[in-house]
């Protein structure tokens, strides 16, 4: 079962899809990537690439607002919200991509972990996300004679 949580994650997704398409159109950026990586308990976003590639640094002093899904605890009881939330441009392009790994990958840094990269490509307005995850796989034989 699907957590009320879980749902005002995945709402949020295609509103902060939306607004940073927007956002990257705004300031003349034709596409842009953000790369991730992970393992054992950890991840995190690795860079951020652009064309043109001095785009980064235009979104240096950009704030933008994405919806966050929120949870309230009063008297024992959660309340459930989704929030618009003002933030940097780079730290809300790099919480959306982990947002959408961990919707469609859940816990994908845990164990042998993983790696990817979301693109934008603000001219075609589609966001890729291309997800690897690692394994150690194992083969056991056994014999008797």
């Amino acid at each position: 079962m699907i957590s009320k949580y879980q749902q005002l994650r995945a709402q949020a997704l295609p509103h902060n899809r939306a607004t940073l398409m927007a956002l990257l159109k705004k300031h003349g950026i034709q596409s842009l990537s953000v790369f991730y990586s992970g393992s054992g308990s950890t991840g995190d976003t690795d860079k951020i690439t652009a064309t043109p590639p001095e785009a980064v640094a235009r979104l240096a002093d950009v704030t933008v607002s994405l919806h966050q899904a929120k949870v309230e605890v009063l008297a024992g009881v959660a309340a459930h919200a989704l929030i618009a939330e003002k933030k940097p441009a780079l730290e809300a392009l790099r919480e959306f991509t982990l947002a959408w790994v961990e919707q469609t990958h859940c816990c994908w840094a845990n164990r042998d972990g993983g790696s990817g990269d979301v693109t934008f490509n603000v001219a075609q307005d589609t966001c890729r996300l291309k997800h690897t995850e690692y394994y150690t796989g194992s083969l056991h034989h056994e014999y008797s004679l």
